[in-house]
């Protein structure tokens, strides 16, 4: 993809296609810097419009982000590619006047930014086309309908970007590849606010509500969609099915009213455990009637936190929520709000969504637990659930529950599974040995499902005891910087279509060695600059999402803050070094082992509970570095390859991108999650190192 660029070895720089005859009217040269400048908004805002839609039609997590990202840049290194083969003379470009350039630059930005437009609806097309409805798409379907969707947007921008700079070069009459690159950059920044913070928040047009019912009909068939709308924690969906509420967030069912197994189930077994309940914290999951369960108790009272108020807003108006003295809702995130107060608690019930995400991962690891601990009066019970392990257990069924076992056991003193429609982990530091149904009996509290006539209790203790034989109870131990679980869940998701985990990270890993062995000394280090690049940003968006949680309005606002330090690193080079050879190059590289070498103990340095504000500053710090560092990279390629301007740039573009692709999808799916974030770090710092190695060896 790459090509064989041809570099000196003597330390001296190299500027590609310098003699170009200057002259070009300023008005040529203003279009071009606003049409690099559009290239780079359009992108960004697109992707960020994408990813959202992709996580609500594939249900998505972390492994779809990366397998968007991932995908969207290998298609647009492919059409950089493609544009680095076009050779284009002044002649033929201006030849004809200003008219045509006019013309040409119009009907290319026409057509790029009406490709948007479609590419939603072409998710859900091709999604009900390749998949019945209630089907669950494995990876292999996912990446054939994102390919599918990306590849007419994605190619032509990334032919787009070489033509442009090599235009931008001739007006001008110099190489201006960095420029063009700030300029891409400074879009993107633009796009990534505008869409993150400011769209998002506004209310709906018309014309979009009717593309989103549209839609809606094709993701919900069956259903009646009575309200959909994007929040700064995700898209919410409330249908209905005959007399049945239903409530999707970025398409993942959270609500069933009227499913009185599933909420009964979901209280009672830890108030029934509990002697005399009385405070309750109930952490998301009280919707659907849940909150009315806690209320058969008497004298209790219940702080239900939700992290997204407009969900409670939404389902209040279907399915309205208790309006009494004895509920007190909090719309905070559970983990700054268990940290800010120290309220104690005789039972926490904790109803998150299943840790299949680096951000619901933190409601399952040992920091949380030992936060969780610290809330609860002298003999209480927390309370979890994660999908039923059924008669047979599946290998990555059996890790999935084990790791859970082992780090809630790590923290609590006993430790109980209750299974039913899904398994309940209950953990206190007293002992919960005796009948649930002593307390029930006292009560006299009347439940349709949980009660000695439907559950015989004899049954239900000895499949508890068989998990607990399948299980081992000393496995692994999940925590926020080595999100164990994160992986269990992805291979649990993987196995139901006989996918091996290993196949992903094996490919690539492939790729990368035959990067090292074929692709030239500039093409290698922007490759491995951009695998850094995106690693090091994928690495320190789940950092923030660990200690924040709120990553779905966020990630555009990081992005943003990367491609501004891209696009400042892509300004600033130049002018700081009077001449840039491959000395500097490996500079720049070295800069990139050592930044990764740094973030590893930072990580483990910074306290949870430190001041926000100093978190934010350091992370965003490391963001904005990461980013002045691939722009400086990618500004010197200019200087060191000989080869036309539309080449290099268009080679350099391709290489930077694929890295980028490769390693998100390499670190979000197998190192992070197997290795932790620390150790992924030093990976990453070690894969420079062996970088800046081949560069010396092919350049001295």
């Amino acid at each position: 993809m790459f090509g064989f660029e041809m570099e000196s070895r003597k330390k001296r720089p190299y500027l590609c296609e310098n003699q170009y005859s200057p002259g070009m009217p300023s008005r040529i040269i203003f279009i071009f810097n606003c049409s690099l400048f559009l290239l780079g908004f359009i992108a960004m805002s697109v992707q960020i419009l994408f990813i959202r839609e992709a996580l609500t039609i594939f249900n998505g997590n972390e492994l779809v982000i990366g397998l968007c990202l991932g995908t969207w840049m290998l298609l647009t290194a492919l059409g950089a590619y493609f544009g680095s083969l076009l050779r284009l003379s002044d002649k033929e470009i201006y030849g004809q006047g200003t008219r045509m350039i006019y013309f040409a630059i119009l009907s290319f930005f026409i057509f790029l930014a009406a490709l948007p437009f479609f590419m939603p609806w072409a998710l859900a097309f091709l999604k009900s086309h390749f998949l019945p409805a209630g089907v669950m798409a494995g990876i292999g379907h996912i990446e054939v309908i994102l390919t599918l969707s990306l590849a007419p947007f994605c190619l032509l921008s990334g032919t787009l970007f070489p033509m442009l700079a090599s235009q931008l070069s001739k007006s001008r009459g110099r190489n201006l590849i960095h420029q063009a690159y700030a300029l891409d950059s400074a879009g993107s920044i633009l796009g990534g606010l505008l869409f993150s913070l400011i769209f998002f928040m506004m209310p709906q047009s018309t014309s979009l509500n009717l593309q989103a019912s549209r839609m809606n009909k094709v993701l919900f068939p069956g259903q009646v969609v009575l309200e959909s709308r994007n929040t700064p924690f995700g898209k919410l969906t409330i249908t209905k099915l005959e007399e049945q509420y239903n409530l999707f967030e970025n398409g993942n069912p959270v609500m069933l009213a009227g499913d009185a197994t599933h909420r009964e189930e979901m209280v009672h077994y830890a108030m029934l455990l509990h002697p005399k309940p009385l405070k309750v914290l109930m952490i998301s999951g009280g919707i659907g009637g849940t909150i009315d369960e806690v209320f058969k108790y008497p004298g209790v009272q219940v702080d239900y936190v939700e992290v997204n108020p407009w969900m409670i807003q939404m389902v209040d108006k279907y399915v309205p929520f208790p309006r009494n003295d004895q509920v007190r809702f909090i719309s905070k995130d559970p983990r700054i709000y268990l940290s800010q107060n120290d309220i104690k608690y005789d039972v926490i019930l904790l109803n998150t969504p299943d840790p299949n995400s680096a951000e619901t991962n933190r409601f399952y690891t040992l920091e949380f637990f030992r936060l969780i601990r610290d809330r609860l009066n002298e003999g209480g019970i927390v309370s979890l659930s994660i999908p039923a392990a059924g008669n047979y257990m599946s290998e990555s069924s059996k890790k999935l529950h084990s790791v859970i076992y082992a780090t809630m056991q790590s923290v609590f003193k006993n430790i109980k599974i209750i299974p039913g429609n899904r398994d309940y982990f209950l953990a206190s530091d007293r002992g919960m040995d005796h009948s649930i149904w002593q307390n029930l009996n006292k009560s006299g509290i009347k439940n349709l499902y949980v009660n000695p006539g439907y559950i015989d209790e004899n049954l239900m203790n000895a499949r508890s005891n068989l998990i607990l034989k399948e299980i081992s109870t000393d496995d692994k131990i999940n925590t926020d910087l080595k999100p164990y679980v994160y992986l269990q869940t992805y291979r649990q998701w993987l196995d139901q279509f006989k996918f091996d985990y290993r196949i992903i990270p094996a490919f690539l890993a492939i790729l990368i060695i035959l990067a090292f062995i074929f692709i030239g000394p500039v093409n290698l280090g922007l490759f491995i600059g951009g695998f850094t690049a995106s690693s090091l940003e994928f690495i320190l968006l789940i950092w923030f999402q660990v200690l924040f949680g709120i990553i779905y309005q966020m990630t555009g606002l990081i992005f943003a803050t990367f491609m501004t330090g891209m696009a400042a690193g892509a300004i600033y080079m130049p002018k700081y070094f009077n001449t840039i050879t491959f000395r500097e190059f490996r500079k720049i590289q070295a800069c990139f082992a050592i930044i990764s070498i740094l973030i590893a103990p930072l990580m483990l340095w910074v306290p949870y509970h430190s001041p926000s504000l100093a978190k934010v500053t350091i992370i965003l710090s490391l963001v904005i570095l990461t980013g002045f560092l691939m722009g400086a990279l990618f500004s010197m390629t200019g200087h060191l390859k000989i080869s036309s301007v539309i080449s290099g740039a268009g080679q350099a573009f391709s290489a930077d991108l694929a890295g980028s692709a490769i390693g998100i999808l390499l670190v979000s799916v197998y190192l992070v999650p197997v290795i932790g974030m620390p150790m992924t770090c030093l990976v990453l710092a070690g894969l420079n190192v062996a970088a800046i190695l081949k560069v010396a060896w092919r350049t001295l």
